[in-house]
């Protein structure tokens, strides 16, 4: 049997949205150390209820250049569903263009190699603040950052892209580059089975925030004087090896192969500084009108289930999300 005995997936990215010098990652920590987190290898992957989930498309570059390097189909055996998901998945089509990620093979007797790298710098036009008290998220205190909206330095940096009421909308940061955004999306309900509806609420929503300004007062969708964003604080340095997916085998071109080996690490920041992730991998909705609500103040509050997207501006398939759910990977009370 020949083995794919190395196949390592490498995916190194990283995202600056700050002038100031990088910070230091947390520890690099094993994944199995956490109870309510997971990683996903793709969108399409189903999510375990009350878990953060976390998603690069590491893997699927790797993967798509080890298909290139064979120029024949893999024939995956149904009996391996994650493996057979992760070769069927395009979730990571035209999330980067090729000109910033970089993919290398090397071949050691019948084992391979495969490493991709990419790596963004989206500095913040201006630093956020921080708040001196916790957020309470799902009754746990934890750290958070955001912005009044009567201070119009800062609030120029979001956007509102949708909102129904202060427990479902999505808003988006903007950094100094404006080809790229971060996506903030807090939902009613957490019971969606995959990334890939969650993301899917997400781009149908927008469209629908598209049509509101149109049709709508604008109050929704502009920061106003009393309106708040509090975000908590992201610190994490993950490693997780796909063990679903060792020992899987796959036939090219005639020959059998086994997978050995085949990891991911995923390390994040989000503060009021900025965000930086770095990530290492190895081997429509439709509605009807509703009536006109009264202005208020809007409280744009990630306390409970949410998600994180970082994506081109002009593209569907993001370079990173997180569906947040719990305190778990959030820094723990104040500053």
């Amino acid at each position: 049997m020949r083995s794919l005995s190395s196949i390592l997936f490498l995916a190194l990215f990283c995202i600056f949205y700050s002038c100031s010098p990088k910070r230091e990652f947390p520890p690099k920590t094993d994944l199995n150390t956490y109870s309510a987190t997971t990683f996903a290898a793709t969108p399409e992957e189903k999510i375990d209820p009350g878990k953060n989930v976390i998603y690069s498309p590491s893997l699927l570059y790797a993967w798509d250049k080890l298909r290139k390097e064979f120029s024949v189909p893999f024939e995956i055996n149904q009996s391996f569903p994650e493996l057979y998901a992760l070769n069927a998945s395009q979730s990571h089509i035209n999330s980067l263009p090729e000109s910033e990620y970089e993919t290398n093979v090397v071949r050691e007797g019948l084992n391979i190699s495969v490493t991709a790298f990419f790596k963004k710098s989206l500095p913040y036009e201006t630093k956020l603040q921080r708040f001196d008290d916790p957020l309470i998220f799902n009754k746990h205190a934890v750290a958070a950052f955001g912005a009044w909206g009567s201070d119009k330095e800062m609030a120029k940096m979001f956007k509102i892209l949708y909102y129904k009421n202060d427990s479902d909308f999505i808003i988006s940061i903007q950094p100094k580059d404006e080809t790229q955004e971060i996506i903030l999306f807090k939902k009613e309900n957490n019971n969606d089975t995959t990334l890939a509806a969650i993301l899917n609420e997400l781009n149908a929503k927008t469209e629908i925030g598209k049509k509101e300004q149109l049709s709508r007062d604008n109050w929704k969708y502009e920061l106003k004087e009393d309106d708040k964003i509090v975000i908590p604080v992201l610190r994490f340095n993950i490693e997780n090896e796909y063990k679903k997916m060792m020992r899987n085998s796959l036939d090219v071109a005639g020959m059998h192969y086994t997978i050995t080996v085949m990891k991911q690490q995923t390390a994040f920041i989000l503060d009021e500084i900025g965000a930086e992730v770095e990530s290492e991998a190895t081997t429509g909705m439709a509605g009807a009108a509703l009536p006109p609500e009264n202005e208020h103040p809007k409280h744009l509050i990630f306390n409970s289930s949410f998600l994180i997207v970082l994506k081109e501006k002009d593209k569907t398939n993001p370079y990173f999300a997180m569906w947040t759910v719990n305190n778990e990977l959030m820094q723990t009370g104040i500053k």
